[in-house]
């Protein structure tokens, strides 16, 4: 299910004829995908780090460190390493 599908073209530079090109139309393009499930996954990852950030900041440290933390147990895995 695809919540977000962005085209972009770019144009390549006009001096070059059509001949040069891999019957691409003289363009480039570029699609991002964006699903309901990476969605939640940021929605998750945004507010583990806010919860850590807080935890932390009730420990008498800076909430950044504990939006780090978060950041180094939740990242790989929501970025699928």
């Amino acid at each position: 299910l695809t919540l977000l599908a962005v085209t972009t073209r770019a144009a390549e530079d006009s001096t070059h004829t059509d001949d040069e090109h891999d019957n691409h139309g003289g363009a480039h393009e570029y699609t991002v995908h964006v699903t309901y499930e990476d969605v939640y996954d940021i929605l998750v990852f945004l507010v583990a780090a806010y919860a850590a950030g807080l935890c932390t900041k009730a420990m008498g440290m800076p909430a950044l460190v504990g939006e780090i933390i978060a950041g180094f147990l939740l990242g790989p895995p929501l970025a699928e390493y």
